[in-house]
């Protein structure tokens, strides 16, 4: 595959459209099969630079001193922030919290004076999938002077957690961390990932089942919400069961209110099917 791409104009702009798409795929799949490949080819053209983070998260999985060892040897000073060491560093940074969160820090000091810093924090937290990981960065953020750096850091961290473990536990770790004022703030950017953890289902009882009265159902409502993006039939089925409680009526009002704006069609169906007593 190699051999092809040598035999190719070095600029996008002097290949045909088709031998861009077949240079395109040769760096993906050699990326995917053996990142060191595309890492030690010599013709390190613009598609290269595109593929090369990728390539080097790919090498860290497997091997993270030899990716970060290539990072220091080889990456290159450039003109576009996307080219330069500090950009590949940075995409080493969500790797190290999966499979090595002891460099983490070092990685986010070297980071920290440089414009990729925050973003890379940030997906560290999302990355995180161990203890380990998660009490390093907990400690991390909680050295950091802004505020809210530190309420975004534990929000992704707490998002990690319901991938991984469910709604309840995540909102056990904000609610552990953050200031009283923060939780509810917290708990309502965790409703936007409708799918994750458990089902929606579990987790819209979750929330029904264990949070406060004052929140509950502002929560919920954002819960709903971005559930029925994905799956009006499972929203609306579960606010079923809930159609006679007249604390819920708000969260199904609103359920139908959205569907007239959505799927007016069906709006007064769901109308009927949710009505208290029916």
């Amino acid at each position: 595959m190699l051999a092809i791409l040598a035999a190719m104009p070095e600029e996008a702009k002097y290949q045909t459209i088709p031998q861009r798409r077949l240079a395109d795929l040769i760096y993906r799949t050699l990326t995917a099969r053996d990142p060191e490949i595309l890492l030690g080819n010599p013709k390190r053209n613009g598609m290269w630079q595109g593929m090369a983070k990728y390539a080097i998260q790919r090498l860290a999985i497997s091997d993270f001193d030899q990716a970060l060892a290539w990072v220091e040897e080889f990456a290159f000073e450039s003109s576009s922030p996307y080219f330069s060491k500090d950009h590949f560093l940075a995409g080493l940074v969500p790797v190290a919290s999966r499979v090595a969160p002891e460099r983490l820090i070092g990685l986010l000091d070297s980071l920290q004076t440089h414009d990729e810093w925050p973003s890379a924090l940030k997906e560290a937290c999302q990355s995180s999938m161990s203890e380990e990981a998660r009490t390093v960065l907990t400690e991390y953020l909680d050295g950091r002077e802004n505020a809210n750096l530190r309420l975004q850091g534990r929000c992704a961290l707490a998002r990690s957690i319901l991938w991984s473990e469910g709604f309840g536990p995540a909102v056990s770790y904000l609610q552990d961390l953050l200031p009283t004022e923060d939780v509810a703030s917290g708990i309502s950017m965790l409703a936007k990932n409708y799918d994750a953890g458990n089902s929606p289902s579990e987790n819209a009882e979750w929330i029904y089942d264990h949070l406060e009265h004052v929140e509950k159902f502002d929560i919920l409502t954002k819960y709903i919400e971005e559930w029925m993006q994905y799956d009006i039939q499972g929203a609306g089925e579960w606010l079923g069961k809930r159609r006679d409680d007249p604390g819920a009526r708000p969260v199904i009002e609103d359920f139908i209110k959205r569907i007239r704006e959505i799927a007016p069609q069906s709006a007064e169906i769901w109308a009927s099917e949710l009505s208290a007593g029916g």
